[in-house]
């Protein structure tokens, strides 16, 4: 089964080399291409790609220029753009082993059940490991992603979309649904995050899995911005910014019907409940509770964004909610 290799970028021309390194020293297979997609950047990333290609690609390749900031549309583009069923994804700093295009691709092919396929990611450290980064090592998109390679079986599986093989014919039934994802991933700096797990909540409501392979290796890098405490807040701030987006998702997955006044009913209580979650936070960090600082702004910061998630955001979960039932 062919493979169009997707690769995003947003002013990559610091990360990309060896990243185009690895692409080059990929095991062949029938049929594969490389679309580069230049997300709105503003440094040489285009020219770089094109003539580093010129001189090192041994398959075909193209790149192209999305002008609209953010991740999903970058992907969007890509997609578009691409030839073949059997899609994987490729950050600017993912780091692929010559054998992943390989095995993934023989998964894929083997099981046409899979509509999202992930690896299993090794960080690569651009300075020092700081001494938390091993408990909160998967919001970076590192680490084994399930105990075992196979089918992920909760009704809400997801995987990181790092190096991540999709669907075409999945995605694309999708979109002739007229549903579009309410999260944008990345924008910029802008640290937008969710878009991933919707997906997945996508796929499986299309009635595809997620499937995890631990053969599936590659290295992720590390970069010395993404190893500071400030960062990670933010990360975790933003991946939180999603929560009530992408709650109905969850609601629809685990069967919970398609009255819109009992998701209404639903989506209160969880936003009550998240209220009712920053206060007492508020209260014990006033009076007695006894955690480390860091700890505490991490939870400060969590119960913050997903209450204000869940405050601003029910007439877009709502329509959302409508639009997805289409796929059940």
């Amino acid at each position: 089964m062919p493979v169009s290799i997707i690769l995003c970028t947003h002013n990559g021309l610091n990360r990309l080399q060896p990243t185009l390194e690895h692409l080059c020293r990929l095991d062949k297979v029938d049929d594969m291409e490389l679309i580069i997609v230049d997300n709105a950047s503003t440094d040489n990333t285009n020219t770089f790609c094109t003539e580093y290609l010129t001189q090192h690609a041994t398959y075909p390749w193209k790149v192209f220029y999305e002008a609209k900031p953010g991740l999903i549309h970058a992907r969007q583009k890509g997609i578009a753009e691409s030839q073949y069923d059997t899609l994987l994804f490729c950050d600017d700093d993912n780091y692929l082993d010559p054998s992943y295009v390989r095995i993934g691709e023989e998964i894929m092919n083997k099981h046409s059940k899979i509509g999202a396929l992930g690896g299993n990611g090794a960080p690569v450290f651009e300075a020092e490991k700081p001494d938390w980064f091993d408990k909160y090592h998967y919001s970076f998109a590192v680490g084994k992603q399930a105990d075992k390679s196979g089918k992920l079986n909760s009704k809400t599986a997801e995987i990181y979309g790092a190096a991540s093989f999709w669907r075409k014919s999945v995605l694309q039934l999708i979109e002739q649904k007229g549903i579009e994802t309410v999260l944008t991933g990345r924008k910029g700096n802008q640290l937008v995050s969710g878009d991933d797990v919707e997906w997945c909540f996508l796929v499986l409501l299309a009635g595809y899995e997620i499937w995890y392979e631990e053969q599936l290796k590659f290295k992720h890098l590390m970069t010395a911005g993404r190893l500071t405490w400030e960062y990670y807040l933010k990360l975790k701030k933003g991946i939180s910014a999603g929560s009530a987006l992408l709650f109905p998702y969850g609601y629809l997955l685990h069967q919970k019907g398609k009255n819109s006044l009992l998701f209404s009913v639903r989506y209160w209580l969880k936003a009550g409940d998240s209220i009712f979650r920053y206060y007492i936070f508020l209260l014990k960090h006033g009076l007695f509770l006894k955690i480390p600082v860091t700890q505490k702004e991490l939870a400060h910061s969590i119960l913050k964004s997903r209450m204000n998630s869940y405050l601003n955001n029910y007439i877009r979960a709502l329509n959302q909610f409508k639009k997805i039932q289409t796929l059940t």
